[in-house]
């Protein structure tokens, strides 16, 4: 399944589907070096013989802008997943550039059962203006900012209070009793943490976390939650009260945190992962959450989270956009994407030459492939256009099927990697992207 489509739902978009056998042939390409930033590393291919006609078909067709889709999908230098949810809709999307800065072109990838589908071309910005139109900061007061440092178990403590928080709130809503809960107890606590780590549902507050740091959910907090509930206590971070009946504890939030039970029964929550490709197979990360209010935007820093906890930050408006922009990064100095280029092997016609050069029959393994080579291996090798062969240095004409080399005239300059001919002048081959 090739097709590439325009959404009538994101007018000016376009969607490319791929499916899992078109990609499979990537694995058969030797010494491909996937980014560790990629879907399709994590991806596992289906049985049988990959359809790599399919993939070239639908890499062949793409033109200007979209020619970057594929360094991006292959081996993005940045990805962003973001996550939203209110309690009834949830929206989980990732978003993949070629480049670590996001300079470039972004699209995004939706990894289904039988394919993968790519929407774009888009911008860091716009991603900025579509979270900020969701989170309508202008609604917000601002306010004097607030923090707190906490350490891992215990932040899991506080947000499944504030869930369980939040589920009583409801249950008194409907039961039309009025009024908020003077706290919770254990039992309501150790529900709303089973209920967050097992379900999906970003708009309550452990389900959200859990999705931005799965590896750090902690899965032994249910047996260690009434001493954890003790410790929180005794660090100021929640106040034990007495509950109704004999021998009942409820836990409530002391004055300098009730702001957070602003959030939890009204709001808007979300989350921000993004991964930079700071060297060959080297990335690293940057992961935000929160929830909005009227009240102010509660941030979660989580990106140390197994060394040195969480930062809590009660912020306004300025500071939140501030924080936000800072993690997202500034892509308004960017170039035009026409003018858009950068070196990578990954460039679409260079891997549509080396998916030509795959033997007939050959049975490659799993989309994504294990690391053979570096990428300056890759990168050194030049591949005929017109049927894959590796170049040595120099020559005029492929040692294989005699085509010159890169359809160039004798005496033109073409590019290494792609073998596209080159006018004079050029910093940059204006195919390919790579530096001249």
């Amino acid at each position: 399944m090739v097709d590439i489509t325009l959404r009538e739902d994101t007018a000016g978009y376009e969607k490319l589907d791929i499916s899992r056998r078109a990609l499979k042939a990537l694995s058969g390409i030797d010494g491909l070096t996937g980014g560790p930033l990629s879907p399709l590393a994590r991806m596992q291919a289906p049985a049988g013989t990959a359809d790599t006609g399919a993939l070239v078909a639908a890499w062949e067709a793409l033109d200007d802008t979209w020619r970057w889709a594929v360094p991006a999908l292959v081996d993005p230098r940045r990805t962003i997943a973001l996550v939203m949810g209110d309690g009834n809709t949830n929206v989980i999307g990732q978003y993949l550039f070629p480049d670590a800065e996001a300079y470039g072109p972004g699209f995004h990838v939706d990894v289904g059962e039988e394919a993968v589908s790519l929407t774009g071309p888009l911008s860091l910005g716009l991603l900025q203006v579509g979270l900020y139109s969701r989170l309508a900061l202008e609604d917000v007061a601002e306010l004097e900012p607030f923090r707190v440092d906490l350490a891992a178990d215990h932040f899991w403590v506080l947000m499944a209070c504030l869930d369980a928080y939040r589920a009583a709130a409801l249950e008194r809503r409907l039961l039309r009793a009025g009024g908020a809960p003077p706290g919770v107890g254990p039992a309501e606590i150790a529900k709303a943490w089973t209920d967050g780590t097992s379900l999906v549902n970003p708009g309550w507050v452990v389900s959200l976390f859990s999705l931005l740091v799965p590896d750090q959910v902690p899965r032994d907090l249910a047996a260690k939650l009434p001493r954890l509930l003790r410790e929180t206590s005794l660090l100021g971070h929640l106040q034990e009260i007495a509950g109704p009946g004999a021998g009942g504890t409820l836990y409530a939030l002391p004055e300098a945190l009730s702001p957070l039970l602003w959030g939890p029964t009204t709001a808007f929550s979300f989350g921000l992962v993004l991964q930079r490709l700071v060297q060959p197979q080297t990335a690293e990360s940057t992961i935000l959450g929160g929830w909005r209010t009227l009240g102010g935007i509660w941030l979660a820093d989580l990106s140390d989270m197994e060394n040195s906890g969480v930062t809590l930050i009660l912020a306004g408006p300025i500071l939140a956009s501030e924080i936000i922009d800072d993690v997202l990064g500034d892509d308004s100095l960017s170039p035009p994407w026409e003018e858009f280029a950068m070196d990578t092997p990954y460039a679409r016609d260079a891997l549509i030459s080396r998916l030509r050069a795959i033997p007939e029959g050959r049975e490659p393994g799993t989309t994504g492939g294990e690391v053979a080579t570096e990428d300056e291996e890759i990168e050194s090798r030049a591949y005929c256009t017109a049927c894959g062969n590796p170049l040595g240095e120099g020559l005029a004409f492929c040692n294989k099927c005699g085509k010159p080399v890169g359809g160039a005239r004798l005496g033109q300059a073409s590019c290494t990697a792609c073998g596209n001919p080159l006018g004079e002048g050029l910093a940059f081959c204006n195919k390919c992207g790579k530096p001249v």
